[in-house]
């Protein structure tokens, strides 16, 4: 309603001085002013007061103010009237808000007016949540706090995250409680790790681990087992090291390795210990030492395979022989020098026969009364203890009267021949085989060597000439059927060159070796095949293998023996050994490689393997039928630890291949600076001198 007031208002304003010092005041005006109020809102529902509410109601009212007012005085100038300025109050209307108070109905403390009703109202907003009453606020699943603005802490969820996660640990949606599983685990609650082979989010990743590695459920990380390293546990333990992650080493003895897992050492054939250091005790060997030897006459056996160990004047397979014939000492190797009597098997003592005597039984002691070469001149002298003179046929007390010296010996002896001894030679040039067999008999040497005609023996020029009589004749005699010339040629290899067929048969027969190489690195076998006479093949194609049976198709102890081989069961091929199977057989239908070339080529277990198979009679300089050594396979190959190896036990470098390659060309040509290194001036100097 419209109201008419009359209000006397009194303003007191202070003015500024003006430029003379006038000081202003303020007068009191009378002014009329009006004023409309609005008509009341009526609230509806609960939360309603009576309060009294503080309204403005816009007032006109009048003024005075100040306005500079110009007027004219008298003052002594010309002319004489000056200008003089005063202040004057000037009324105005101006329009003016005033507070007023009033009862109404209002919205009661904690609540706000929305539209025709009062509502709860929240200082802080409600961000997540609904307000409920004044400042209370009743958050949305997932959410607290007095504004609802902090989302469930981790393992909390629901109203007012008053709820625990039921995820083993594991976060959960705030709002409805799954579980939301970290990579590595599954379920409902996170309860079931990712099976093996899976990792990450849902294990849905394929692990890449090898060797039966754990890989880590949440990253992927290969977790390997003993024995492997690398990324992915592709990586064995290198020789010499074992355990996690293969960070251990190995302190085996006798230059082997240990079980890549538990690093308990492997130990060969012929040793124990913890560390393989010991030696298998007298009387045991092989593995673990649990065998026991078979041998006689107190003889030891190798640790390693047992094969016995003889004392001097023994032989045999469990040194069970005395040495026979004209032999003695450390395997029989010795030869008797006594005459052509026998001799102690041990010592070499000769035991001279009846009417021989002196140290070598050179010495012919005549019987009572005889004297002369044949002992067929009688004495004619009576039995005193006075020398008699030899050539006067006067005997001495004891019948000596005439000495007869003979040696006879195995030996080739290389000498300058005698006048009696180039005899031999010419006997054999014409065949006279009778007159050889009677010179024999009387215990001439024929097994010498010419050393002005290249070291010829008498056997060489009978297998030159081709007389069978001749030749059969020499080896009754015990010619050396292997005897090499200064060319190192066998009478076999001359046999072949000159195309004597019948001479090569008589000499297989006799068990000549076929497979000795000469210096030009040839054999008589490989002659024989080069040869353009086909009868000389057919002999050694059909012969070679009845008396020299090491170049053949393999039996099934053999096969096994190329199987354990490749295999590293340097254990089983020991075993083989004492079964009696030959080390140096050579496979015919693989390019006549041997058991060495196998363990140089596979290189597995190869320091046990090499030292089984050189205590078995291997030969460590073998060569297959192109010519190429187990050294020539290591290096061709690139297994530097083999080729250290076999240089070790004594691998000859410098032998060369049908291409004329030797290993210490092939190495030198590498391009595997570990191999080359391996072939330095030191290690080979025992070679080159």
């Amino acid at each position: 309603m419209s109201k008419w007031m009359m209000i006397i208002l009194i303003r007191n304003r202070e003015f500024s001085k003006d430029m003379n010092g006038l000081v202003l005041f303020c007068i009191s005006v009378f002014v009329f002013i009006t004023c409309n109020c609005d008509e009341e809102e009526t609230l509806e529902g609960a939360n309603t007061c009576i309060i009294e509410e503080k309204y403005f109601v816009s007032k006109k009212v009048v003024e005075l103010w100040p306005m500079r007012t110009k007027s004219h005085v008298f003052c002594w100038k010309v002319p004489p009237r000056c200008t003089k300025y005063y202040i004057k109050m000037v009324p105005f209307e101006v329009e003016k808000k005033f507070p007023e108070f009033r009862n109404v109905n209002g919205c009661c403390d904690g609540y706000k007016k929305v539209g025709d009703k009062c509502e709860p109202e929240c200082l802080k907003r409600c961000v997540n949540g609904k307000c409920t009453g004044p400042g209370e606020c009743k958050c949305n699943l997932g959410y607290s706090g007095t504004s609802c603005d902090e989302v469930c802490a981790v393992g909390k969820w629901g109203i007012d995250c008053k709820e625990d996660c039921e995820c083993n640990n594991a976060a959960c949606d705030p709002i409805s409680g799954v579980c939301k599983c970290p990579p590595g685990r599954i379920g409902k609650n996170c309860e079931i790790k990712c099976p093996r082979g899976k990792y990450g989010e849902g294990c849905l990743n394929d692990c890449l681990c090898k060797n039966e590695a754990r890989c880590h459920p949440e990253s992927g990380q290969c977790i390997c087992r003993a024995g492997y390293t690398g990324t992915i546990c592709d990586t064995p333990c290198q020789f010499g090291h074992y355990g996690e992650q293969c960070a251990l080493e190995c302190h085996c003895s006798n230059g082997l390795g240990c079980d890549p897992v538990s690093g308990a050492c492997a130990c060969p054939p012929g040793f124990t210990g913890l560390y393989c250091e010991k030696r298998c005790e007298p009387g045991r060997y092989g593995e673990h030492c649990k065998k026991f030897c078979n041998c006689h006459n107190n003889a030891t056996c190798n640790n390693v395979n047992g094969l016995c160990i003889c004392p001097s004047g023994y032989i045999g397979e469990k040194c069970e022989q005395i040495c026979p014939g004209w032999s003695y000492g450390d395997n029989c190797l010795q030869t008797c020098d006594c005459n052509g009597s026998y001799c102690n098997h041990i010592t070499g003592k000769c035991n001279c026969p009846k009417y021989w005597i002196g140290e070598k039984c050179d010495q012919k002691v005549c019987p009572d009364g005889y004297y002369g070469p044949d002992c067929n001149q009688l004495c004619h002298c009576e039995q005193t203890n006075h020398e008699a003179n030899k050539e006067t046929s006067v005997a001495v007390a004891s019948s000596f009267c005439h000495k007869h010296k003979h040696k006879q010996t195995r030996s080739v002896e290389i000498k300058i021949l005698t006048k009696e001894e180039r005899l031999i030679f010419q006997y054999v040039k014409d065949g006279d085989y009778k007159t050889l067999a009677n010179k024999c008999a009387q215990g001439v040497n024929m097994n010498i060597a010419d050393i002005n005609d290249n070291y010829q023996t008498p056997l060489h020029l009978a297998a030159k000439k081709g007389c069978v009589f001749t030749l059969l004749t020499l080896l009754g005699c015990g010619v050396n059927i292997n005897a090499e010339d200064s060319d190192g040629n066998t009478p076999l290899h001359i046999a072949v060159a000159d195309n004597q067929s019948h001479i090569c048969t008589s000499l297989l027969y006799n068990e000549a070796n076929p497979f000795i190489y000469n210096k030009s690195m040839k054999n008589a076998y490989q002659l024989a095949m080069d040869s353009e006479d086909n009868g000389i093949k057919y002999i050694f194609q059909t012969n070679r293998l009845q008396w020299y049976q090491k170049i053949r198709k393999l039996k099934k102890d053999e096969k096994k023996l190329f199987l354990y081989v490749r295999k590293g069961y340097y254990g089983s091929v020991g075993d083989l050994c004492m079964k009696g199977v030959n080390v140096l057989v050579a496979n015919v239908e693989d390019k006549e490689n041997t058991a060495f070339h196998f363990a140089a080529l596979y290189a597995q277990n190869i320091v046990p393997m090499v030292f089984t198979l050189l205590n078995c009679g291997g030969d460590i300089n073998a060569r297959n039928v192109e010519g190429n050594t187990p050294l020539h396979f290591a290096v061709m190959v690139g297994h530097v630890d083999a080729t250290s190896i076999l240089l070790q036990y004594g691998a000859n470098p410098f032998i060369e291949n049908n291409d004329g390659m030797t290993a210490h060309n092939l190495a030198l040509e590498s391009s595997d600076p570990s191999l080359r290194a391996i072939f330095n001036e030191p290690l080979l100097s025992w070679y080159l001198n």
